[in-house]
């Protein structure tokens, strides 16, 4: 059987991490026509490697010590410089690949891609990273198989989604509430919290009001103006349907909604929130009604 080396096993080469006695002949990066395969083009420029390996020198890919060296592999094609479309990055794709590849080769060596992403960004970083992957038809699969680990890191640390909204920095700024792609993350980890932490449930709106600077009016204001920007109108509706629900649970009335939660000098923004909620509020109250006979 024979084993075509891809791109990222030039790059390994470039570190020393193949055998010494492998065959080197010459690599590219391949024709990509684009920026990001030139700019790979150039840093691999000169960096011999074997293409093709037959089945007896198959075993010298075994040289390629994966779980010590892939992060030196992911920073020589300079995957670590910080992009939340990485996981749609044509270097990254080969890079998985290759990773994949040795995988196989080597199961008693397994590196994960996820410890990987983790180790050369933080977890904000990571999280949009992630998030923004899952977007994509292209690199959804991958996206939510990393989603799913960091979900059960977060759960294994018992991490509180308060905690997690500050590692995320999302606590910083209303307004990226519904454009950072990391919250639709911290959405799903609520519920394994709550799953997990039966005696501590919360939900992720009283969260972001009692664990941060903003109050139910700068959230909502935040999440009006967020639903006018291309790509945060879904996630923006989905968390003023929260916030409804909290107002919901807290008691206010339609009526009453812009005195408690903005001002009697409210603007046209405010009083177009408030006719939402009425909406909603009418939509909704038989279902609460019913939720709250239950046991």
């Amino acid at each position: 059987m024979r084993l075509r080396c891809v791109l990222l096993f030039a790059a390994a080469a470039a570190i020393a991490v193949c055998s010494a006695d492998a065959t080197s002949m010459s690599t590219t990066v391949g024709e990509r026509g684009d920026e990001v395969g030139a700019a790979a083009n150039r840093r691999l420029r000169g960096i011999d490697t074997a293409d093709e390996l037959d089945d007896e020198d198959s075993e010298e890919t075994g040289a390629v010590d994966l779980s010590k060296h892939a992060d030196e592999v992911f920073k020589v094609l300079k995957l670590d410089d910080g992009v939340e479309d990485l996981l749609a990055n044509p270097i990254m794709k080969e890079w998985v690949a290759y990773v994949e590849k040795m995988n196989k080769l080597k199961p008693e060596n397994k590196v994960s891609i996820f410890e990987t992403l983790i180790w050369n960004y933080d977890q904000a970083t990571a999280a949009k990273i992630i998030g923004r992957g899952a977007r994509y038809a292209s690199t959804e699969s991958l996206a939510n198989s990393l989603r799913k680990e960091l979900i059960r890191r977060w759960s294994s640390a018992n991490e509180s989604p308060a905690e997690l909204l500050k590692v995320l920095k999302l606590d910083e700024d209303a307004s990226s509430l519904a454009t950072n792609p990391a919250l639709g993350i911290l959405v799903d980890y609520v519920n394994v919290w709550n799953h997990n932490n039966p005696r501590q449930q919360t939900t992720l709106m009283n969260t972001i009001i009692t664990s941060t600077k903003y109050d139910d009016a700068i959230v909502a204001r935040a999440l009006e103006a967020a639903k006018k920007i291309k790509g945060a109108k879904t996630m923006a509706l989905q968390l003023q349907g929260f916030q409804f629900d909290r107002w919901m649970e807290i008691g206010y009335k339609p009526k009453k909604i812009v005195g408690a939660v903005f001002s009697t000098k409210y603007t046209k923004q405010e009083a177009s929130i408030a006719r939402q909620y009425k909406a909603y509020y009418k939509n909704q109250k038989d279902v609460f009604e019913e939720l709250e006979k239950l046991p």
